[in-house]
């Protein structure tokens, strides 16, 4: 009988324990309104392979994608797999924003041909043709000055930096050389070369027969503003001490020019033109300086006329 007893009250704890497990199970499961749940315990209805996060999730099947080509419509699942092809022809998404401009290349040429040929033309007036040496069929330069200008262009231009020679400019007073930025000093430019005051200041302009051999000029040019005394000038320079080693006395290239050309564009043009042949007279064989300065005189109604320089 004892015994029976035992067993009934065992039998009762163990049904009391089962339901209170069931409350506490139960309790936990239901939070109160409000109550976060434990993170281990939140769980979703996602498919596992978007559980695992491995991002291989496929879109539903009435999307097409890039994995049927027999959709009706060419649309991308922002779902599906993609790839940047190099090769490829379009860009599959457009900016809405950005409207780009139709294009009309009817009239592009995307071909350079290096093998067609261009011609320059130097050309005078007409009635100048035969003395300067043209073709009367040909036509005809605006100028006389524009025809000069064109010419030491054309003939100084082919010219290497290191051929182009320094140039000695001496003004009327004897050893003082011309002011860079001065007409005089954009003689030696205008010829196709370089003077060699081009460092000196205004107030340093008087040198000596050493400063000037030092520069080893290729030409001398003194001006003049009386060109009787031409041969006497050109004289004294060449016999000064210490020029008579630089390249300007032993080529002979010591020029006297008249003061007055200055005085006139188409003056110092002449005198460029003048100068130029002095200095470079292979490049400038067959032109006629004074035939040059009488063209630019009768153009330019410019007094250049009579002895404008002396070469000896």
């Amino acid at each position: 009988m004892k015994h029976i007893i035992i067993y009934i009250l065992a039998l009762c704890m163990a049904f009391g324990l089962c339901g209170c497990r069931s409350r506490l199970t139960d309790e936990i499961q239901t939070p109160p309104e409000g109550t976060d749940m434990p993170q281990e315990e939140q769980k979703t209805d996602m498919p596992d392979d978007a559980e695992q996060g491995n991002g291989d999730a496929q879109p539903p099947e009435d999307t097409p994608t890039a994995d049927d080509p027999e959709a009706e419509r060419r649309e991308y699942s922002d779902q599906a797999d993609a790839e940047i092809t190099p090769s490829a022809e379009n860009t599959i998404i457009d900016d809405p924003g950005e409207k780009k401009p139709e294009q009309d290349i009817s009239n592009v040429t995307a071909r350079v041909d290096n093998s067609a040929g261009q011609t320059a033309t130097e050309t005078v007036p007409a009635d100048n043709a035969d003395k300067l040496g043209t073709d009367d069929s040909g036509k005809t330069a605006d100028t006389s000055y524009q025809y000069y200008q064109t010419l030491l262009d054309d003939k100084l231009g082919s010219l290497f930096e290191c051929e182009r020679l320094y140039v000695y400019i001496e003004s009327p007073e004897d050893h003082v050389t011309v002011l860079k930025g001065t007409k005089e000093y954009a003689l030696a430019a205008g010829a196709g070369g370089y003077c060699v005051s081009s460092k000196l200041t205004a107030d340093g302009l008087a040198v000596d027969d050493g400063w000037i051999a030092r520069k080893e000029p290729g030409a001398i040019v003194k001006l003049t503003g009386d060109m009787s005394q031409a041969s006497a000038l050109r004289s004294e320079i060449i016999s000064r001490e210490g020029l008579s080693g630089t390249s300007a006395v032993s080529n002979g290239r010591v020029m006297v020019m008249s003061i007055r050309l200055f005085d006139s564009q188409a003056g110092r043009l002449a005198a460029q033109v003048w100068l130029a042949k002095m200095m470079y007279s292979s490049l400038m064989e067959g032109v006629d300086c004074a035939e040059a300065a009488a063209a630019l005189a009768q153009e330019s109604g410019a007094d250049i006329s009579g002895s404008m320089v002396y070469l000896g």
